[in-house]
């Protein structure tokens, strides 16, 4: 299945030259389809682990979780607000 995939794809790659966004994408699925092929075989080659997972490690996931969306809400509102600043300022030079 991940062959024929490929092999679709690779069909469109006299397309792709022309086009910059096709080729893109093409390489995105081709990277993709690599890294799920690892996975697999990680996955079927692995021996199972007996191991204890401690109860906080899930509240540090949580805390991890938690800091990235608010840096990330942090980033975005900053850079609306430079983008709404822009036309704010215009429209108070007009005036």
């Amino acid at each position: 299945m991940l062959n024929t995939l490929k092999t679709r794809l690779y069909s469109y790659i006299d397309s792709a030259v022309s086009n910059p966004s096709l080729c893109r994408i093409v390489k995105i699925v081709d990277i993709t389809c690599c890294v799920i092929w690892v996975l697999c075989v990680c996955n079927l080659v692995a021996d199972p682990a007996y191991a204890y997972v401690d109860p906080g490690s899930g509240l540090l996931l949580i805390q991890i979780l938690g800091s990235i969306v608010a840096g990330a809400t942090f980033l975005i509102r900053k850079r609306i607000r430079d983008f709404f600043g822009i036309f704010a300022k215009k429209s108070k030079l007009a005036k």
